[in-house]
């Protein structure tokens, strides 16, 4: 399950940035062009569920919805957490099993998460497409 989580994570996430940092608007998510494998298939548990914290309500149910375009049997929640709270909440609510599977937090608190060790780096396809897509600027804010 923590694998399946992670990845699922990494896809809202990823979807996340897309909408809040593209090149152009709307952003349209696009899934991958290459053929899907047994090796390369995210195929979500039965039940499997996701949490967002973001601090606008109307921006987490657009990231849910571009989210379940694509994976419309996960049930993916959101509750409203400011991003000058998120981190401290998250290392609190994280450890103990209470804490999103998405948060988001200002670019200029990145370090500090990462040292907190409540973050985990966005790698491989989902990383190239990102940079395909968002501007330099975008990714140069949240990358370490």
């Amino acid at each position: 399950m923590k694998k399946i989580t992670k990845s699922l994570s990494l896809i809202l996430a990823a979807c996340m940035l897309a909408t809040g940092c593209a090149k152009e608007l709307p952003v349209e998510i696009s899934l991958p062009t290459e053929p899907v494998t047994e090796d390369t298939a995210i195929v979500p548990e039965e039940g499997a569920e996701l949490v967002l914290w973001t601090d606008k309500e109307e921006y987490g149910e657009a990231v849910i919805a571009g989210f379940n375009a694509i994976y419309p049997d996960i049930k993916v929640t959101t509750d409203e957490v400011g991003f000058t709270d998120a981190r401290n909440k998250m290392e609190l609510d994280g450890p103990a099993g209470t804490g999103a599977d998405v948060f988001m937090i200002s670019h200029s608190r990145l370090n500090s998460a990462i040292g907190a060790g409540i973050i985990e780096p966005i790698v491989g396809d989902v990383e190239a497409r990102l940079k395909a897509t968002l501007s330099e600027t975008a990714i140069a804010s949240a990358s370490y």
